[in-house]
Order: C-alpha cells, then structure tokens, then sequence
C-alpha cells in the first residue's frame, strides 16, 4: 500500500521516528547510545529548529522537534547518516542501516504536543524495560532536571508545570492515532524538490549525474536519508531509476 502525502505541520512541531533495517538493533550499548545523541547535538548546528524530546530504543528511535519542513529533512539526513557511517565502522558492517525513509506527523496543538511527549518518553515502560522516569536514554530527565540537548519551554507550557509534566507520565498514553514506526508519509515533487535543493544546493543536483561513481553514490545516498522517494531523485537528477534503487539497496 503506497504512503500518503507527508504534511507539514502550521506549528513546524512534528514527532518523528526511524527504525533498524528489517527491525535490526541499532544500539548495541551505551557507547553507541552516546554518539547518537552527540550527533543530534552536531545535527542542529546552523539549523534554527531545536528538539523537544528524543528517545533511543533498541531498534528504532523517537523525536519530537520543531523546524521548517525543510530544516527537518536536512537534520535527519545529517543525523541519520552521521550515526550509520559511525555503526557501520564500529560494527564492521556494510550497507544501509534504517528501515527506509524517516517518519513524520505533525503535531499542530497543545493536546496532541503533551501525549506526543508522553508517548515518546513512555516508550521504555511500554516495552517492559523500567518506568520512564528511570530510563537513561530519554529526555524525561531533562524536563524534571537540567534542559541540556532539548529545549523545555514550550512542552512544559504546555503541560503547565513540571507536576503536570510528571502526573501525566504516570498514566500510558492510549491513542491509535499517534505515529509509530509502521506508518509514514511522503513529499510531493515540488516539497522534495526544495528539500534537495537546500541539501545539497541546485547547482550539485544539475551535475550529480556526471560525478565519478563514488561521489555520484554519496549524494543520492544523501537524497534518499532526507526522505525524498528514488523516482524523484531520478527525474530531477537525470540517473536512471535502476541506479538510485541499486544504491538504495546498498
């Protein structure tokens, strides 16, 4: 069944999510835990979004982040490619290490921002691990602590207070509608036109075709991370669809 049509979000709040291929783990340990988040950190650099709640499990993760929908697709192409080129050394493995394309939902109110959040940091709780709040690899402890990788005022106006912050995650959140990483959307031809164009700037696409292989490849690998389908990268790069699917398959 083909995706829908990814929506931009008016308040550019989305919740995102990516998994391992084929359900692989893509933490092994708290060593690799750590990078990821250095490389959020890295990922934000230039950019004027920001997070507002993350979560690392054992094969997927979550985020809740504010920024331009194009912004967003520059800052997970960085963070997921950074963190995949790292794993895959570390781990002396090859090829692609995410199931596909990221996921997103907009988050467009202040009800659906505090169960986006819940969701997120509930996640551990709800795959038997330990309760949210006694879970390292999450940004509950941010908003109950020191704000150090996300920024905490508007989830925390939202909730009201750090009470409330607290109070609600002591209750599981329960709505089919909230985004998990079986479900997602896609661009249209012009969003991912733009969202290319600001990637990789318009000049690379117009000669991308006629890099040597190596180059060629990095830059369509570049393209695929940020969410943009291989059909379009073919029509706006002029490389044969075989190609862009051989390097996806990479």
């Amino acid at each position: 069944m083909p995706r829908t049509m990814r929506i931009h979000s008016a308040t550019d709040v989305y919740h995102v999510c990516n998994r391992g291929v084929q359900k692989r783990r893509i933490f092994d340990d708290d060593i690799d835990r750590k990078r990821f988040v250095t490389y959020m950190r890295q990922s934000l650099e230039g950019l004027d979004g920001c997070i507002l709640a993350w979560c690392l499990m054992g094969n997927h993760f979550h985020l809740v982040v504010q920024m331009e929908f194009e912004e967003l697709a520059a800052f997970m192409s960085r963070l997921t490619g950074a963190y995949a080129t790292y794993y895959n050394l570390r781990h002396n493995r090859s090829g692609y290490l995410f199931q596909g394309r990221y996921k997103s939902q907009p988050i467009e109110d202040e009800a659906y921002l505090i169960c986006a959040v819940t969701y997120v940091h509930q996640n551990p709780a709800k795959a038997n691990i330990c309760p949210a709040n006694q879970y390292r690899w999450s940004s509950y402890a941010e908003y109950v602590g020191t704000p150090d990788l996300v920024d905490v005022e508007l989830v925390l106006g939202a909730f009201g207070s750090r009470d409330a912050f607290v109070r609600q995650h002591e209750t599981p959140v329960q709505d089919d509608k909230l985004l998990d990483v079986d479900n997602g959307w896609r661009m249209s031809e012009s969003e991912s036109l733009k969202v290319a164009r600001k990637l990789v700037g318009e000049h690379e696409l117009a000669q991308v075709k006629e890099y040597p292989r190596r180059r060629r490849d990095a830059v369509v690998e570049r393209l695929l991370q940020a969410n943009i389908s291989a059909g379009v990268i073919s029509k706006m790069t002029g490389i044969s669809k075989s190609t862009v699917a051989r390097i996806a398959r990479k």
